[in-house]
């Protein structure tokens, strides 16, 4: 049960671009149409509507993308990583902005260069360290952030430093 006191924090759609990455060879466009799909926008739009109901507090996480550098084994995405975080994240800002959300930028707050920021096993998920940032970033934003007046602000922390935490209007 979701209660006024408590925040909410939705993050959806990187296992979805990383499940269908092969698509990626039929151009971006198609790419995304295949995901981001009449229906799943729709549904979206009712966990959005639902928690909204129960609660005021949500905030909405952006994807990011898996480790770029050096020894990557995802040189599928180097090619379209502005692409990929532009689209799907594109989709989640407009979410927020109609709902009047708080979103958490992550692809601004992890460096896809940087090794430390990813977990050793797989250089997809987020390490510790970064697991943390994240984490501080989502006390930062339900401390300060005026759910009822503020409406939708982009957070972010650039390169990772929580001191730094910056939004957009």
């Amino acid at each position: 049960s979701v209660t006024d006191n408590k925040t909410v924090v939705l993050s959806v759609g990187g296992n979805d671009i990383n499940s269908h990455k092969l698509r990626l060879a039929l151009g971006i466009k198609t790419f995304f149409n295949t995901l981001l799909t009449r229906s799943f926008r729709e549904e979206y739009r009712k966990v959005i509507e639902l928690i909204k109901e129960k609660n005021s507090r949500l905030i909405l996480i952006t994807i990011y993308l898996p480790y770029l550098g050096e020894g990557s084994s995802y040189a599928t995405y180097q090619n379209y990583s502005e692409q990929l975080i532009s689209g799907w994240n594109g989709f989640l800002c407009e979410m927020a902005k109609n709902y009047n959300i708080p979103v958490l930028d992550i692809s601004r707050t992890i460096d896809p260069q940087k090794r430390e920021h990813y977990c050793a096993e797989d250089m997809t998920h987020m390490s510790d360290y970064t697991s943390h940032i994240v984490a501080k970033c989502i006390a930062h934003i339900h401390n300060h952030h005026d759910f009822d007046a503020d409406g939708y602000r982009c957070y972010y922390a650039p390169d990772g430093n929580v001191e730094m935490i910056k939004h957009d209007a």
